[in-house]
């Protein structure tokens, strides 16, 4: 059963529908900063990732991740726009799957966002243009020294859709995400993903300074 819960001012609630994974009971609290306050009242002992969606018009989208690595307490707060929503909570040791499925809810297929990746990589930043799911435009990269970089290549950049099949195929040999961030909208802020945990610099991290839809 998966638990839906109403953000309503200095209330607390929860109610019952499916979801994968095990369930969580959340509180919400309507703060007087015209915050929302989103924590998970109870685990019952249970380990893995915290995984929160939200929904304002029945389609559910990523809100909030806590990695089974976090030693932080799991509080989510977001400001409120003002229109009802809902959320729900899921907690398990394999999340890969459900949080790429609440990302392609949104059906954001076209898209524009500026990127920050920590690698050791020629490219560690850029303006993407992705269309269909597709890379069809790369502008003002940088390398690693912040230097512009000419005639940057398509090849090797990621759509976030990859960057969470990344995560997939690496989590059933221990391969994680480390963090997880969204905006209000679910759209992506931080994307890291670890795969070979044992391993050296072979990290994902994508840090997303902007991101908008394209029609």
């Amino acid at each position: 059963m998966r638990r839906w819960a109403v953000a309503l001012a200095l209330v607390l609630i929860w109610f019952s529908v499916r979801v994968e994974g095990q369930e969580l009971r959340l509180g919400i609290q309507r703060n007087a900063d015209n915050t929302v306050t989103v924590t998970v009242l109870d685990t019952g002992g249970l380990k893995g990732h915290t995984f929160i969606e939200a929904s304002t018009n029945d389609v559910w989208f990523p809100a909030y991740f806590s990695s089974s690595n976090s030693t932080e307490a799991v509080a989510y707060r977001v400001t409120n726009t003002g229109a009802m929503r809902l959320f729900r909570g899921a907690r398990g040791e394999s999340m890969a799957r459900q949080v790429k499925a609440s990302w392609e809810r949104l059906g954001v297929t076209n898209y524009v966002f500026r990127y920050e990746q920590e690698c050791i990589c020629p490219m560690v930043a850029a303006t993407v243009t992705v269309r269909s799911n597709e890379v069809v435009k790369v502008e003002d990269a940088r390398d690693v020294f912040g230097n512009p970089m000419a005639n940057p290549s398509l090849e090797g950049v990621r759509t976030i859709d990859e960057l969470f099949d990344a995560w997939i195929l690496a989590e059933p040999d221990g391969g994680q995400a480390r963090e997880l961030e969204f905006d209000t909208n679910g759209f992506p802020k931080v994307i890291y993903i670890d795969s070979e945990p044992l391993v050296i610099d072979e990290e994902l991290i994508f840090r997303i300074g902007s991101f908008t839809p394209l029609p």
